[in-house]
């Protein structure tokens, strides 16, 4: 009786941790110039837009070691949106994703979402025309979008300015957290009952 308490404790304490699946998008897989739809468990925005084009597309230009991806027309609000929420650990991004002659000035904002579209967080980077790790640890994140704050160019007569950036390396964790639901609670607070129980028999 005893053995099989701790198992239930044991089982109990496992599923309070929770698994943890990590998840990493480089692109290295991708096929140069696609525009991208699904990746993983990562769907990216695709508007529809000049001639089905628009989105974010896959390049290597010697902005890093593979792989990344820029948004094509220099759209505005582009995004991608998780199966499910998870942890965003951190993505790599540039100002100037050595595609459309960016200048590097402008800034963009990184906005998180939860799965009901409250903003968790938002990041300011600005300036510079290196790659830059950007750290976010957020859980319960399910969007995650690129408002460009300001403009170096005024590109074409499609829907007024644009501005480039370019995205790598989106590092995530499918463990959203490790509170315990409910259950797990009961029957955590039974195994140790139960063993209490157990060692005041063994001591009497």
């Amino acid at each position: 009786m005893k053995t099989h308490i701790k198992a239930i404790a044991l089982c109990t304490c496992l599923s309070v941790a929770g698994a943890s699946n990590a998840g990493i998008i480089d692109f290295s897989s991708q096929g140069l110039h696609t525009i991208l739809g699904s990746v993983s468990d990562v769907t990216f925005d695709q508007p529809g837009t000049h001639s089905g084009q628009a989105g974010f597309r896959v390049i290597n230009n010697g902005g890093t070691a593979g792989n990344y991806v820029f948004n094509s027309f220099g759209e505005d609000f582009l995004g991608f949106t998780f199966d499910n929420a998870v942890t965003l650990n951190s993505l790599d991004i540039t100002r100037d994703p050595l595609c459309c002659g960016g200048s590097g000035n402008a800034s963009v904002e990184i906005l998180l979402y939860d799965t009901f579209n409250s903003l968790l967080s938002s990041t300011s980077v600005t300036g510079g025309t290196n790659w830059q790790t950007i750290v976010f640890g957020q859980q319960d994140v399910s969007r995650v979008v690129f408002d460009v704050a300001s403009y170096y160019n005024p590109y074409d007569n499609h829907s007024g300015d644009h501005d480039w950036f370019g995205l790598d390396n989106i590092v995530y964790d499918n463990k959203i957290s490790s509170v315990p639901e409910p259950s797990s609670l009961v029957l955590l607070g039974l195994g140790v009952v139960g063993l209490g129980l157990s060692r005041r028999k063994k001591a009497a």
